[in-house]
């Protein structure tokens, strides 16, 4: 009995759907593409009187060519470059994400 289609994470990354190609620059000066999905979530808080509006983007894509990113790191994705904040997340399924920030300046 074939797995799932669910099951195939490029499937799920596909290009076709909803996946975009992101570029992984290493600090090492190495690079590589993959496929990932992109979210930059927009958060509208306010605390007292102070009033804060961010995003949050992350890339969620297969552990594996995910797994070797770190802080330091830069990842383009639809020609902006955004630094890596942390290392990857996994999530048990085979998939991480990776928090991302927007350079500043």
């Amino acid at each position: 009995m074939p797995a799932p289609a669910w099951e195939n994470l490029d499937a799920f990354l596909g290009l076709h759907d909803f996946g975009v190609r992101a570029r992984l620059l290493f600090a090492s000066g190495a690079t590589r593409t993959v496929a990932v999905l992109f979210d930059e979530a927009f958060f509208d808080t306010t605390i007292g009187e102070y009033a804060l509006e961010a995003t949050q983007p992350r890339a969620l894509g297969k552990e594996v060519d995910l797994a070797d990113l770190r802080r330091g790191d830069r990842v383009a994705i639809g020609g902006i470059t955004y630094d890596v904040t942390a290392g990857p997340q996994e999530d048990g399924t085979g998939m991480a994400t990776v928090p991302l920030q927007r350079p500043t300046g």
